[in-house]
């Protein structure tokens, strides 16, 4: 996608959302997932769509990673420009759009990563539109939290600043009681100098592997491994690996 000039204000919100994440920290705990990933998805240059890019963490360093193009996917043409504008050649390429509306081609690794999926109350339209753009024997990785360790965390609040850029992000995570749907209420309130505070309030359902596999056998994909982290090391994580049937 060709990037869009943006209001300032917009570019600065959608760069608040970086200061939450420690790139160098998040790449060495994930690189050898991620090269693993590449590696089952078959040999040559591996094509790969991120969804739920953001500002393509995943999709940049998966570019940077062995022979892959990748397709960063988001709903926010901010978060794609901040993205694109550390693209690896013509290695990633920027569309705007949605899990339940993937991009047309033929890809042999999906990814919905960064929580994503619980964004989702009825994900099953997710399983079928990405089995839709995913070659036989193609891999699809979704990550999420663990909402069962959260309620034994409690619940969570996080503030980072950037006074150079003169951005700040306050985010607070509280876990729902078990038994129920929910699995959390995330908000996320976003200072930007000169411009009046912006919150965003979001639900974030608890989908079991249970229910994802049940969601995976009815769009043409097997769980053929769950996972609680990314190395081996305990986390907070929740990752299912599906591999598409040849059909």
């Amino acid at each position: 996608m060709e990037s869009q000039s943006l209001p300032q204000d917009f570019e600065r919100i959608a760069r608040a959302y970086e200061l939450l994440v420690n790139e160098e920290k998040r790449w060495a705990k994930e690189r050898s997932a991620l090269s693993e990933w590449l590696t089952l998805a078959g040999s040559g240059q591996r094509r790969v769509v991120d969804l739920g890019t953001g500002t393509g963490f995943h999709a940049r360093h998966l570019a940077g990673l062995l022979d892959a193009h990748v397709v960063a996917v988001d709903p926010s043409s901010a978060m794609l420009q901040i993205g694109s504008q550390r693209t690896f050649g013509e290695k990633v390429q920027w569309v705007e759009g949605t899990a339940q509306q993937p991009p047309e081609g033929e890809f042999d690794l999906a990814l919905l990563l960064g929580n994503t999926l619980s964004l989702i109350q009825d994900p099953a339209p997710v399983f079928e539109a990405v089995a839709g753009v995913v070659v036989g024997g193609g891999l699809f990785i979704i990550q999420i939290l663990d909402y069962e360790k959260l309620r034994e965390s409690g619940p969570q609040v996080r503030e980072v600043s950037d006074d150079d850029r003169g951005i700040a992000i306050r985010k607070c995570l509280t876990p729902q009681p078990a038994g129920n749907a929910l699995g959390a209420d995330l908000e996320l309130t976003i200072s930007v100098i000169n411009s009046p505070p912006v919150c965003e309030r979001h639900k974030l359902w608890d989908h079991s592997f249970q229910q994802i596999e049940r969601w995976a056998n009815c769009s043409g994909w097997e769980l053929i491994e769950q996972r609680n982290s990314y190395d081996d090391e305990p986390g907070s994580d929740r990752i299912a690996i599906l591999h598409r049937l040849a059909g």
